[in-house]
């Protein structure tokens, strides 16, 4: 192969690679992932907060309601399952509620209801409210970090993309 051939090759593979590998990086950092006790289950944390006290887990879900105290945030959320990048799958079947507790002011325009959110964070205790005709306890997670999901928003305008790849087929 001609040394032409070879840096023609590096210049469009290289540049593609790196795109392709920053496309599959988490959204969570590593360290907080590796933090995480994944053995954890929301269904067991739910049943069970107090029994949790202190250990560092990894959940998402739906955005029900962010409210804002004296230095600190506090966000509704409706657990669902994540996929493999972390992300709340929304056809997951929820088993329940939980609450992040974030230092500092959330904007709920921008934390609003009905975004979805991941989270790390050790579980500092529980809060019972009433929900609808019962009162429910809510596990409350301290975040370490957490990720709020783009929205999609969908476009009225027609669409036309072109790019070069490479592609297999089987």
């Amino acid at each position: 192969m001609s040394l032409r051939i070879r840096v023609l090759c590096l210049c469009i593979f290289l540049p593609a690679c790196v795109v392709a590998a920053a496309a599959c990086a988490p959204v969570i950092s590593r360290q907080a992932l590796d933090s995480a006790d994944r053995s954890v289950s929301f269904k067991a944390l739910a049943a069970d907060p107090g029994g949790f006290l202190g250990r560092t887990v990894l959940f998402g879900g739906q955005i029900i309601q962010t409210n804002n105290l004296q230095g600190k945030s506090l966000i509704l959320v409706v657990h669902r399952p994540l996929d493999s990048r972390y992300k709340p799958r929304p056809d997951g079947e929820s088993r329940g509620r939980f609450l992040i507790s974030a230092e500092g002011f959330l904007d709920p325009a921008i934390y609003r209801s009905g975004r979805w959110i991941t989270v790390i964070g050790t579980v500092v205790g529980s809060e019972t409210r009433p929900l609808g005709g019962i009162h429910y306890t809510y596990p409350i997670v301290a975040e370490t970090e957490r990720y709020l999901w783009p929205v999609k928003e969908p476009s009225s305008d027609a669409q036309i993309h072109f790019g070069i790849g490479i592609g297999f087929g089987f």
